[in-house]
């Protein structure tokens, strides 16, 4: 039994590892832009200044709905790119070099774990 770089008849990637590097910048893209929405659907942060002044009523303190309904719509797909590709990449994984992708594992988990967060906790406050 030879070594296994010695055998391996993969010259350069395929058409497969070219769908799932595709696959999981689409997924950390759509993160990036859920971010973006999270940003302007959350409760703004109120400073100790403005508590102090007394003028903590100029800042918001209740989430956007329109942006909590893009923000959630968008943590929805960046999941379904996640786990798409880590089922690309499960499938694909025979050797001993080919490696998971942990940090698709992650994104999923956030992502998912966000979603729920929203169903459970800032969904029912409107």
């Amino acid at each position: 039994m030879g070594n296994f770089i010695e055998n391996d008849r993969r010259k350069h990637s395929d058409w497969v590892n070219r769908t799932l590097a595709v696959v999981a910048v689409l997924a950390w893209g759509s993160f990036i832009l859920a971010l973006v929405w999270f940003h302007y659907a959350r409760p703004d942060l109120i400073p100790g200044f403005a508590v102090y002044k007394g003028i903590e009523d100029e800042f918001r303190d209740e989430w956007l709905r329109s942006w909590t309904d893009a923000l959630t719509i968008q943590l929805i797909v960046c999941s379904l790119f996640s786990l798409s590709a880590i089922l690309i990449n499960l499938n694909r994984m025979r050797r001993k070099e080919d490696h998971f992708h942990t940090s698709l594992a992650m994104l999923a988990i956030i992502s998912i774990a966000a979603v729920l967060y929203l169903l459970w906790v800032v969904y029912p406050q409107f």
